[in-house]
């Protein structure tokens, strides 16, 4: 953790290895890959704020959009058994955390330095072909 780092809002790991990811309803995701468009809208999320000990219940709410393909990249590691096809794009994110003695809120809009939507295969799903 860098110097000043006083909240980490995360699900944990789970008993089977994954970390950092939750499920969200799907009703949470839009996507149209060819229009390079997608969303993900999430409104009072609970999870918990991991860096207070002991750890405290949370509740976030993001707005993420990404749109207007910038470029396009494809990528086959034969090797590791991975292959992507991505389109790369801009995207914004509204995020909000709180908690009973916090609250947090971006400044609005907040513009990414890199953001991708694509398709990609690996491990059981991977066969050497690409994923479109």
């Amino acid at each position: 953790m860098g110097t000043g780092h006083i909240h980490d809002f995360n699900p944990g790991i789970s008993p089977n290895g994954v970390f950092w990811t939750d499920h969200v309803p799907r009703s949470s995701v839009q996507f149209d890959l060819g229009a390079v468009t997608a969303s993900l809208r999430v409104t009072n999320f609970a999870i918990p704020d991991t860096i207070p000990v002991p750890t405290v219940g949370a509740i976030v709410t993001m707005e993420i959009e990404w749109r207007g393909l910038t470029a396009e990249v494809k990528v086959k590691d034969l090797v590791n058994g991975f292959a992507g096809s991505y389109r790369e794009c801009h995207a914004t994110i509204n995020w909000t955390a709180t908690e009973p003695n916090f609250g947090f809120t971006s400044d609005g809009n907040e513009v990414t330095r890199y953001a991708a939507i694509g398709r990609e295969r690996n491990g059981e799903f991977f066969r050497g072909q690409d994923p479109d």
